[in-house]
């Protein structure tokens, strides 16, 4: 009961939910009143695109840290464009000394570009559909 009562403060706090007190008496007797609960379909999709967007950001300032943190890494893109011009083969560029670092750094940002772009289709959904 009382995580009821906790859930449906919260969604009320965050405007998602609209209450109304609807009393069965006159003299408004909390005991005797009817709590109603109701919620409209704009506040909801304002409320979840308003947090897609947060994320949104969230995201992309942790995708400039992570940049901003390796730019030493930087260095082996060079080798990889070596490799994707075929100048150098792929098992020589495992050889160079930190790419287990750099292959690491470049699956991170990786996964945080997928997560970006999905997060960015979400809300495009959320915001114009």
């Amino acid at each position: 009961k009382t995580d009821t009562r906790k859930k449906l403060y919260e969604l009320f706090r965050s405007g998602l939910l609209l209450w109304e007190e609807a009393p069965r008496r006159s003299d408004f007797n909390p005991a005797h009143t009817w709590q109603l609960f109701s919620c409209k379909l704009e506040n909801i999709i304002k409320f979840y695109s308003e947090e897609c967007c947060k994320a949104l950001l969230n995201m992309r300032m942790r995708y400039r840290l992570v940049l901003d943190y390796n730019k030493e890494l930087d260095r082996f893109t060079a080798y990889e464009d070596e490799v994707a011009n075929g100048t150098l083969a792929q098992d020589e560029m495992t050889k160079v000394p930190g790419v287990d670092k750099y292959y690491k750094y470049r699956l991170a940002l990786d996964k945080l570009d997928s997560s970006i772009l999905k997060l960015d289709q979400t809300c495009l959904l959320l915001t114009h559909f």
